[in-house]
């Protein structure tokens, strides 16, 4: 695509030194030398400005990179503390439920809801009376 904008800004400018020259001096081999030169300036400086961008572009594509990649530094440490935080709070709960356990006589409510229930003994059918 750049290339192709570079050739079409080089022929307009060819053809517009080479337009101006003729009608100025009315001598076809200046015109023509003049619309050559100006091609051949009109592509100088476009390769100097895409060669600019392309620059700026790598410039900018590695700043992303890095702040990219300090992302993911960060992002890993986040989850690492995360992690070692639910590793804390998982002793700490077990810490806790084996605190009361051992505290509490067998049958009172401790913190695990599961060993709060009251396990009751199902149903017998009654016998129909005599």
């Amino acid at each position: 695509m750049m290339l192709k904008n570079r050739v079409y800004l080089s022929l307009v400018a060819a053809g517009v030194g080479f337009g101006l020259s003729l009608l100025v001096g009315r001598n076809f081999g200046k015109a023509f030398l003049t619309g050559s030169i100006t091609l051949i300036a009109a592509q100088v400086g476009a390769i100097a400005l895409e060669s600019q961008y392309e620059q700026g572009f790598h410039q900018r594509s590695e700043k992303l990179r890095a702040h990219i990649r300090s992302l993911q530094r960060r992002r890993m440490a986040v989850y690492q503390e995360l992690q070692q935080l639910t590793q804390e709070r998982d002793r700490l709960t077990t810490d806790i439920y084996l605190a009361q356990t051992q505290a509490k006589p067998q049958g009172a409510p401790t913190a695990n809801p599961w060993e709060n229930q009251k396990r009751s003994p199902l149903p017998q059918p009654s016998r129909p009376p005599d």
